[in-house]
């Protein structure tokens, strides 16, 4: 459980700092090295045995009785002071109530001296910890005393001097004292070869100062990352015979037998060791450090064996043998967008896209005008191009979140409880509709939940208003005939007017999650019985106003004229290449219905394609040719269903009536209709993104015919190979070089280099410089690769039972033969779902269920799963598999039934 006490912080200079779900934490100046981080793992919402802090200055002034000690002498005489210094009577009553907030039970007293726990000197074993302390204040401040007495001892003076320390201040930490089956240490590398890619966890039985003090001897376990995201786990058992654990009856912490049965058998289980490796590694990668951290296994309301984070720290024994700063690089929120090699120029503008989205993102949610300014280049340093592939840096992302107020403290995942009898905070903002209201006053939806909410219909018109003032003239013009100073005015109008003013987009987008999440708890708490996800999905589709599924329906409808007409039908099915299907349909009168239904797709979706936000990208405008390509597998595949989402819709609802009592009835509706606006407008903002990009996309590639034409590039598809400081330097004549073509001549090389070698990991650590470093696997929590049993397991879309051999598509221009197969991909993004309809079910390994192939899978009731691990690995083209996607599961037909 992590320290969230409702009372408000203590007033500057109190002698106690109790932590608060939205004050702020003092520095570690104030409450030492430990207290700090552990305020740290409190405000990520990690699970942190609850605990107070009393501060070094105050201390001082109580136990110290003057300046610090320099010299020996002046030590010992502090630590005289300490052992006989009553308890004062400011601090008893303060005492007393921080006591009642940690709870009954034993508690751990500890040191948490200025420079303790840092990146320069540990401190560890050098302060006394008191265990099994009674929740007395009298009990309580013995163990004090005992722990600053400690900072005097001539072994902590002789360690200060060899490390170059002066004297510093001690806080003392009081916390909760977990009692677990089993507890240890553990590092986020291997602290003795220094190999990234392998966690080290040592566990002992009980209390895990029985390891820490070098009384007892522990189990080992080398948890290595493997590159498909899994982890290996080698084990050391020792011989366990003796554990330390609290002795209630005697009030104190003592060594008992271990019974006979257990004493070789290890600690920890396989996937306990994997959650250990995996909890120290993400938290050196949010810290920027190498960590060591002490954990306890324990009951907790997860559970008996629930994970506690006791503290941490950074390694400081590694020396030079892991140089480098880490970080830690994902593609979970990208790989849709930017998938695969991605070049400088697309790059460039992405990386200024993300930091403005991510800036109206903590705008939109509370943080303050001149944080964000302050920070516009950590915004601009949120992605990164490794390999030439696009990564998120996670550390850098953590940094962005915690300028929201309270989002340090906040479980973005968590849901009130339905049913809870608490009132929301009343929004500030603007009206809400009176059923919504009363059904956040049923539900306990958070007030800023609400708050938002209620400001949203504000911000989103002001963004619209935006578009129609600045994108949508762009969107019109034509750039064939503009200088390039021209078009660079007309790229910066679009950054300036519209990509820096995101805001409104990136205030829906957070409350997706809420909403979504709240109406599934809702399936599953009010309606028993019914399978949440299946049933909550349902209810959000439906909608003619949903942009995703738009062209992909035009598609269908012209598919459907195609398998009319005999003529068409086999114009396409012939061996004419897109380029000539194109021009015979606009040279027959006889298929202008079908030209016709083209013209329209391009002129409402020209923008489209697949990879549609990298600029290099031929868009269906740019290549109409490809358009065919999905026509034709739209043609030869079966009958998509006509408004699958409003029967699935219109099923759902009637199901949820026949079912709910009557009076949930105008609450539950009302979070169903809060869930759909945000979902439909989410999709709708992604392709006004989507329409930006095609915007630029014309600028440069004008541009780029335009300096093709001067002989500053080769070809103007070179314009790609810039980023946009290099493009605008030259024009300006700031530039490092004039001369473009030998730069893009190294570039092409370059790139051409990163498209043969190996798609990196998902996610990896590199140490010092990306460019020269390894990229370590780095493991993310999940469900495991599945397939072994001849089951795959991902997340249900959309419901449907299919039988059929699959189709593996890795490019979707290029997809082969559709027509009663299930498409499999790795990942799908808009230009992928013009092939749906062709398609008798859609497996998809990334993704979740407000992905595009979630939502236009649903739309046009086609059977989808996505989020399914290792899928690509598994499945063969050809190969026969049973598909549910209501409930996710893709049986491997041969091998199941011949088992």
């Amino acid at each position: 459980m992590t320290n969230t006490s409702p009372s408000a912080p203590p007033v500057k200079g109190a002698p106690l700092w109790i932590p608060t779900p939205r004050g702020p934490a003092p520095g570690p100046a104030e409450i030492g090295g430990k207290a700090y981080h552990l305020a740290r793992l409190a405000r990520m919402g990690l699970a942190v045995p609850r605990f107070f802090v009393l501060r070094a200055d105050a201390l001082a002034r109580l136990l110290g009785g003057g300046a610090l000690p320099e010299t020996e002498e002046e030590a010992e005489r502090a630590r005289e002071r300490a052992e006989r210094a009553p308890l004062p009577d400011e601090l008893r009553e303060a005492l007393r109530e921080a006591l009642r907030l940690v709870g009954h039970g034993p508690l751990a007293v500890r040191s948490s001296a200025v420079g303790e726990d840092g990146a320069r000197s540990s401190f560890a074993g050098q302060f006394e910890t008191v265990l099994g302390v009674l929740p007395d204040e009298d009990e309580v401040w013995r163990a004090v005393r005992r722990v600053w007495a400690s900072a005097f001892h001539p072994r902590v003076m002789a360690y200060r001097r060899e490390r170059g320390e002066g004297a510093g201040a001690m806080a003392v930490v009081v916390q909760h004292l977990v009692q677990p089956v089993a507890a240890g240490v553990a590092f986020s590398v291997d602290p003795v070869s220094g190999d990234g890619a392998t966690a080290v966890v040592s566990a002992v039985y009980g209390l895990g100062e029985g390891l820490v003090s070098g009384m007892l001897d522990a189990d080992t376990y080398h948890v290595r990352t493997a590159a498909d995201g899994g982890a290996t786990v080698e084990a050391k058992v020792a011989h366990k015979p003796r554990a330390l654990r609290f002795d209630a009856a005697a009030g104190e912490v003592r060594a008992e037998d271990v019974a006979p049965a257990l004493r070789d058998e290890p600690a920890l289980t396989e996937a306990e060791a994997r959650a250990v490796a995996m909890r120290v590694r993400t938290l050196a990668a949010s810290f920027g450090a190498e960590q060591d951290v002490e954990w306890a296994l324990g009951p907790g309301p997860e559970g008996p064996r629930q994970l506690f984070l006791l503290q941490t720290r950074p390694i400081t024994t590694l020396g030079d043998a892991r140089p480098g700063a880490l970080r830690v690089w994902d593609n979970e929120s990208v790989v849709e967008s930017l998938p695969g090699v991605t070049l400088p120029l697309t790059y460039s503008v992405a990386r200024r896209a993300f930091g403005n989205l991510y800036a109206g993102h903590c705008l939109a949610m509370g943080a303050s005008e001149r944080a964000v300014a302050d920070h516009q280049a950590v915004f601009h340093d949120i992605v990164g191009l490794v390999r030439g592939r696009v990564y998120v840096d996670t550390a850098t992302l953590n940094r962005v979140y915690l300028l929201i107020p309270g989002m340090e403290l906040r479980d973005r995942n968590a849901v009130p409880r339905p049913g809870s009898s608490a009132a929301p905070d009343e929004p500030r903002d603007g009206p809400l509709p009176p059923d919504l209201l009363l059904a956040a006053r049923e539900l306990n939806v958070p007030g800023h939940v609400l708050r938002s909410t209620a400001r949203l219909a504000e911000e989103l018109e002001a963004f619209r208003a935006r578009v129609r003032e600045v994108l949508n003239p762009l969107a019109a013009a034509d750039f064939r005939a503009a200088t390039p100073d021209e078009l660079r005015g007309h790229y910066e109008s679009l950054d300036r007017g519209l990509l820096s003013h995101w805001r409104g987009p990136m205030l829906n987008d957070s409350l997706v999650p809420f909403w979504t999440e709240l109406l599934r708890h809702m399936v599953g708490s009010w309606l028993p019985g019914t399978p949440p996800g299946p049933l909550a999905n349902q209810l959000v589709a439906g909608g003619s106003d949903l942009v995703s599924a738009q062209p992909v329906r035009l598609l269908a409808a012209l598919a459907e004229r195609v398998r009319g007409d005999a003529p068409l039908q086999a114009l396409l099915a012939g061996d004419a290449t897109g380029a000539e299907v194109w021009e015979a349909l606009h040279a027959d009168p006889a298929f202008a219905e079908v030209a016709g239904g083209l013209g329209e797709f391009l002129e409402r979706f020209g923008d489209r394609c697949p990879d549609e936000l990298k600029l290099e990208a031929a868009s269906y405008a740019d290549s109409p040719e490809a358009l065919v390509q999905a026509l034709r597998a739209c043609a030869a595949g079966g009958q998509a269903p006509a408004g699958s989402g409003e029967v699935l819709r219109a099923q759902a609802e009637a199901l949820v009536r026949e079912r709910l009592p009557a009076e949930r009835s105008a609450p539950f509706f009302a979070v169903v209709e809060q869930a759909r606006l945000v979902v439909r407008e989410r999709e709708n903002h992604r392709f006004e993104r989507t329409r930006a990009f095609g915007v630029m996309r014309r600028l440069f590639a004008a541009m780029g015919a335009r300096l093709a034409g001067a002989g500053a590039l080769a070809d103007p598809q070179d314009v790609f190979y810039l980023t946009t400081d290099e493009l605008f330097g030259w024009l300006d004549g700031h530039a490092a070089s004039g001369d473009l073509r030998a730069l893009v001549a190294a570039r092409r090389a370059e790139f051409d280099a990163y498209r043969l070698l190996p798609e990196p990991p998902h996610r990896f650590a590199t140490r010092g410089p990306p460019a020269l470093s390894a990229l370590e696997p780095f493991a993310r929590s999940g469900p495991p690769a599945g397939g072994a049993d001849g089951v795959l397991r991902g997340m249900g879309c959309c419901p449907g039972v299919v039988r059929a051999a699959v189709r593996v598509v890795r490019d979707p221009r290029q997809p082969g033969e559709l027509a009663g197969r299930i498409l499999v991909a790795e990942q799908t993004d808009p230009g992928w779902t013009l092939l749906f309809p062709a398609a008798a079910g859609v497996l998809v390994e990334r993704g979740n269920i407000l992905s595009h192939a979630a939502l236009v899978a649903r739309e046009l009731g086609v059977p989808c799963v996505v989020g399914i691990p290792g899928l690509l690995d598994t499945l063969r083209d050809g190969e026969q598999v049973e598909m549910d996607g209501a409930t996710g599961m893709v049986r491997r037909v041969k091998e199941a039934d011949s088992a």
